[in-house]
C-alpha cells in the first residue's frame, strides 16, 4: 500500500501539482504506529497524523473549502486541522524501498495497469 502511495504521488507531481513536503494521514491505518513509520519510510516524507484522524477529516475539509471563496484547500485545511504528532522518516530507508518500487513500477506497466509514459516518470521521480 505504501508502495502504491508513493506512486500516486509521483503521478501527481507528473500532471504539474506540488506534492513536497509533508503528508498528513488519516483513517484507522493510523493507529498504527508501526504502519505511520513504514509509509512514512516509504514516502521520504514526514507524516502528520491529526488529533482527530478521522477518514471523514479530509471530506469535511474539502466542504468547508467548497463554502469559503478565495481560500485555497491547503489554507481551510491549515486552519481546521491540528496535529497531534509529526513522524519523520528515517534517514535512507526511502532509498531502500526504491528498488521494489521499481519492481511494482515494473509489474505494473508489463500488465498494462500503468501506462507507460507513467511509469517512465514513476522510476525518475518515485
Amino acid at each position: 500500500v505504501a508502495l502504491v502511495e508513493r506512486l500516486a504521488l509521483a503521478y501527481v507531481r507528473g500532471l504539474g501539482a506540488a506534492v513536497d513536503g509533508p503528508v498528513t494521514f488519516t483513517g484507522g491505518a493510523v493507529r498504527s504506529d508501526y504502519w505511520t513509520r513504514l509509509r512514512a519510510d516509504v514516502l521520504g516524507r514526514p507524516a502528520r497524523i491529526p488529533e482527530h484522524a478521522d477518514a471523514a477529516l479530509g471530506m469535511a475539509v474539502l466542504a468547508a473549502y467548497g463554502t469559503t471563496p478565495g481560500r485555497t484547500p491547503a489554507d481551510v485545511a491549515e486552519s481546521m486541522v491540528r496535529i497531534r504528532t509529526v513522524v519523520e522518516p528515517r534517514p535512507g530507508m526511502a532509498e531502500r524501498f526504491a528498488a521494489p518500487f521499481r519492481r511494482l513500477v515494473d509489474e505494473l506497466e508489463n500488465r498494462g495497469w500503468l501506462p507507460s509514459e507513467a511509469a517512465a516518470h514513476a522510476r525518475e521521480h518515485g
